[in-house]
């Protein structure tokens, strides 16, 4: 071996020793940097993923692993699910803002939209149902007389006749209304229905058959957007009782 191919077998030795100490200062730091397949970036490539000093993404950037972030960042369309997922039947799947589970146990769930319960293919929208251990009620529907008319019923500050200490958002009241009328005859009736509605779409119906007895009853009624519902109070006056018992959200 000549002198000249000694020195220059020496000078590669001395470069491939500096690319190892490189390297090995890289995987101390965790900062991988593989530049020899580098990406349009600059970046390395491992298997198809981009490595950069503290991130793992695919070259697209559709899922990044983020040594500094605590998360999982996936692009549009991006999907995680199980080896063993089928649809409608065993494993999960994340896809977007749509996810499927077999079984799932949390301690609380808390949702701002509706809860969607799916029979026979179809969708349907369920409610919270809250019932009050003690009544609401409003002195005005609290053993008062009533004259005959059409009062709006409603949440704190909805500007309703009589108003009670539920939330604005609800869907329904579960009431008891109670009445009484000095003499009996058939078209004396206190009910509550939907704001707005028919008679005939009343939840609650108190019709006079004693005379000077209270008689009560109860029942369900839907209200507007606005959490409003009508008491109406047809022929005569009567001595009424509204208590509010629960509603549904």
């Amino acid at each position: 071996m000549s002198s000249l191919e000694r020195v220059a077998l020496l000078d590669n030795l001395i470069d491939r020793v500096r690319q190892l100490e490189q390297r090995y200062a890289e995987l101390a730091s965790s900062a991988i940097m593989l530049h020899d397949h580098a990406d349009a970036t600059g970046y390395g490539m491992f298997s198809g993923w981009v490595v950069t000093g503290t991130a793992l993404r695919d070259p697209g950037h559709r899922m990044v692993l983020d040594a500094n972030v605590p998360e999982l960042v996936l692009a549009p369309r991006g999907v995680i699910r199980s080896t063993d997922y089928t649809a409608n039947t065993s494993g999960f799947k994340i896809d977007g803002g749509t996810a499927e589970f077999n079984t799932i146990v949390m301690r609380e769930v808390r949702y701002t939209e509706h809860l969607r319960p799916v029979r026979s293919g179809t969708a349907y929208t369920g409610y919270a149902v809250v019932p009050l251990t003690t009544a609401l009620v409003h002195s005005g529907l609290n053993g008062a007389t009533i004259s005959p008319g059409v009062y709006s019923i409603g949440p704190l500050n909805s500007g309703a006749t009589y108003t009670y200490d539920y939330p604005a958002a609800a869907r329904g009241l579960f009431v008891r209304l109670t009445a009484q009328w000095s003499d009996v005859n058939n078209v004396n009736v206190v009910l509550v229905r939907p704001y707005g509605r028919t008679n005939q779409d009343a939840g609650a119906i108190v019709r006079s058959q004693v005379a000077n007895i209270r008689l009560d009853t109860v029942g369900f009624v839907a209200l507007d957007s606005s959490g409003r519902a009508e008491l109406v109070v047809n022929n005569a006056s009567a001595i009424i009782i509204l208590s509010v018992i629960g509603y549904v959200l």
